[in-house]
């Protein structure tokens, strides 16, 4: 049994990286709700791959945070952060540089 992401991941994915991708997409001109925010970012960064073993084909799904494990989930932060500074030129904070941010 795997342990999944804990509390403290939980609330600092969505009280801090959500938001600071929210506000850049903005900034962009694009304008996305928290909601919109996270699937964007599970289909950037959190991708699945499953293959048929009988042909090889490959089908790519979106997979799920919920059951993430806390390694899993860690994984999946560091791919945000890549992905939001390469295509957003913006870095997020980690946790511990994380104390009060306001947005527009």
């Amino acid at each position: 049994k795997k342990k999944t992401r804990s509390l403290q991941q939980n609330s600092y994915y969505w009280s801090a990286v959500v938001p600071i991708v929210r506000q850049a997409l903005k900034d962009s001109g694009i304008i996305m709700s928290s909601e919109d925010t996270h699937e964007l970012l599970k289909f950037k960064c959190n991708l699945k791959e499953h293959i048929n073993a009988k042909t090889g084909e490959v089908l790519t799904s979106i997979g799920s945070t919920k059951n993430l494990s806390t390694v899993e989930f860690l994984d999946y932060i560091a791919e945000i952060k890549r992905w939001s500074a390469e295509f957003l030129n913006i870095a997020i904070p980690d946790p511990a540089e994380v104390l009060h941010i306001e947005f527009n």
